[in-house]
């Protein structure tokens, strides 16, 4: 009996301390997930593989007064476009900052109705992910991206925006918000605005009929075409009825004129388009019959003098050098012009404008440099070498370059001028001053606002801007109405009749606030039932938030790295996950209490 009681005792006391060891490990498994996740489960910067982040690239017709953001849109030439490009940092470790982290949005270069763009997000040392949207045009469009687009950082912390500079290239946009942590708080939106102005067609422009003799080269100018659409690529095709082009996918190719027995009219048509529309136009070549040139000669007996190899080099803006070849020892002088003549006058300039001087010494290879030429212009020229009597060479001609440095600096001056209501600020000397005197309070329910304003000059007319729209006339007061809940900007600035202004706005920022609504957790009246809606908020005027990324679930612990881990390894929910893991634990427990009750009741 003893022997009996003693063997029970021992098993009630293994029993207990099994027990004791099962509870001490139920208590102890969460802050085992507690103790440095990341080294066992640590995770590299990644963007946006989580399964809750939203799409990438989505869009919104802001014109269209669309207030849920979608992939396709619809779009009318006019149009303003938003792009919202969405980002989230999942990485964990040590190193799971993503640095300089930049976001693009690339388009067509040419006007079309089926626009696909593309939204690129990428970081050193971290993978480009892409993804697409696309806009169903009614005709076909281009876009034109803003020089600004607003910035949503960490977006569980609020709604408030930053506005940064956008880098523009023919077919994309793009900006750097440099380094992101990881984790759902720094998760945020960039949103790029974009118009979409119908497509015009383009003008052809082939230049001015020209004349070249037999056999001589001239140049076709279609450098006159354009494209009311700026952005357009234009696309060039010549074609000739004689004779033949070097190239004739360029503005300017270089004409050879055929042999003729007599004068002859040729047509060239330049057909110029933008991959959508296109138009063209002709220019008349009038090819010359020329007899051969006269000669003279020289030393002991007669001679032709023979001019050949007529060539144009070292082409600039404002020189060129003529080169050609002499059968004799000649001298050497160049007459031209902006104009061709195909038959020439009277010696000494034959009719041409200009000449150079003649050389003192004589040569079989001739160099003449012509300075003081206009950039951008064709001009026309002649060999002229003298061995007694004068011979001329053929007509050559040439297109001076473009002068790249000028226009630099009013370039640099513009840059530096801020658009303001069509004052240009030249040649001023007045000194203004704009300032506000009546304002609404900085912070306010209200939706409307009053501003008083005044000039040191009493003649000064006014340009307002309300957030970053555009400069607008405007005369005290400068009332503005129905303006949405959020931050706002109010600048005025002062023009003087001269057309100065003052360079330094007066500015004034206050904030509508929203009137309390009834708390989330309130039961909704009308007996209906209570659905969760995520909207897009509107800020500014005409500018619409992203809707919000709902923030990671929140726990009493810390548990979402070690289930998130063994999730991925399972392909479980962490919900079911921690179930099963409690289930393990309190299976066994139940069943040694159990046993302890049984124990007992044999005592």
């Amino acid at each position: 009996m003893k022997n009996k009681k003693t063997n029970q005792i021992t098993e009630k006391t293994h029993a207990i301390k099994s027990a004791g060891v099962l509870l001490f490990s139920l208590m102890i498994l969460p802050l085992g997930l507690l103790i440095e996740p990341q080294s066992a489960f640590a995770v590299a910067p990644q963007f946006n593989n989580d399964p809750a982040d939203q799409e990438t690239l989505l869009l919104l017709n802001l014109t269209k007064s669309e207030v849920a953001w979608h992939d396709p849109a619809s779009a009318d030439a006019g149009d303003s476009i938003m792009f919202d490009v969405y980002y989230h940092n999942t990485g964990s470790d040590a190193d799971g900052i993503a640095y300089n982290t930049r976001i693009k949005i690339t388009f067509p270069n040419n006007p079309t109705s089926n626009i696909v763009t593309t939204g690129h997000l990428w970081a050193d040392s971290v993978s480009e992910i892409t993804d697409t949207g696309t806009i169903n045009a009614s005709a076909p469009l281009n876009l034109i991206f803003d020089n600004q687009a607003k910035w949503y950082p960490d977006r569980q912390t609020g709604t408030d925006y930053t506005m940064i500079p956008v880098t523009k290239t023919s077919n994309g946009a793009e900006v750097n918000i440099g380094s992101i942590e990881g984790g759902w708080e720094h998760q945020g939106h960039v949103v790029f605005l974009a118009t979409s102005p119908a497509n015009n067609p383009p003008v052809a422009n082939a230049g001015p009929d020209q004349t070249v003799n037999e056999n001589s080269t001239v140049v076709l100018d279609g450098s006159g075409s354009s494209d009311p659409d700026a952005s357009n690529i234009l696309n060039y095709n010549w074609s000739c009825t004689g004779g033949t082009l070097d190239n004739s996918a360029i503005s300017n190719p270089t004409y050879t004129a055929p042999e003729v027995a007599a004068d002859t009219t040729y047509t060239c048509t330049l057909v110029v388009d933008d991959s959508d529309l296109n138009a063209s136009d002709t220019a008349d070549v009038l090819v010359k019959n020329v007899p051969p040139p006269g000669g003279g000669g020289g030393g002991g007996g007669y001679v032709e003098l023979v001019i050949s190899g007529e060539e144009t080099k070292e082409i600039s803006s404002t020189t060129a050098k003529a080169t050609w070849l002499t059968n004799l020892f000649a001298t050497n002088r160049v007459i031209y012009d902006t104009v061709s003549h195909p038959t020439f006058g009277v010696a000494p300039n034959y009719d041409y404008a200009f000449s150079t001087e003649q050389s003192s010494t004589t040569d079989t290879s001739h160099a003449v440099v012509i300075t003081g030429l206009n950039a951008s212009t064709t001009y026309y020229w002649r060999a002229v070498s003298s061995a007694s009597p004068e011979v001329l060479g053929k007509e050559i001609s040439f297109i001076t370059q473009i002068d790249e440095t000028a226009g630099e600096e009013e370039e640099e001056e513009e840059e530096e001028e801020e658009e303001i209501g069509g004052g240009t600020g030249e040649g001023t000397t007045t000194e203004l001053d704009t300032f506000i005197d009546g304002y609404p309070n900085s912070t306010t329910t209200v939706s409307d606002a009053s501003f008083i304003f005044h000039s040191s000059d009493s003649t000064a007319v006014f340009n307002c801007q309300i957030g970053y729209e555009d400069w607008i006339d405007c005369s005290t007061p400068k009332n503005y109405y129905g303006l949405m809940p959020g931050n706002h900007r109010f600048r005025v600035i002062a023009v003087a009749a001269s057309g100065d202004y003052d360079h330094t706005p007066a500015v004034y920022y206050w904030t509508i606030s929203s009137p309390e609504q009834p708390s989330a957790e309130e039961t909704p009246t009308g007996g209906g039932t209570e659905t969760e809606t995520t909207t897009a908020t509107t800020v500014e005027t005409g500018i619409i938030i992203p809707p919000e990324q709902p923030p990671a679930p929140k726990t009493g612990l810390n548990l979402a790295p070690f289930l998130a881990a063994i999730g991925m390894i399972f392909n479980l929910e962490n919900n079911y996950l921690l179930l099963l893991l409690l289930a393990l634990v309190l299976i066994p427990l139940f069943v040694l209490l159990n046993k302890l009750k049984r124990l007992e009741r044999q005592e």
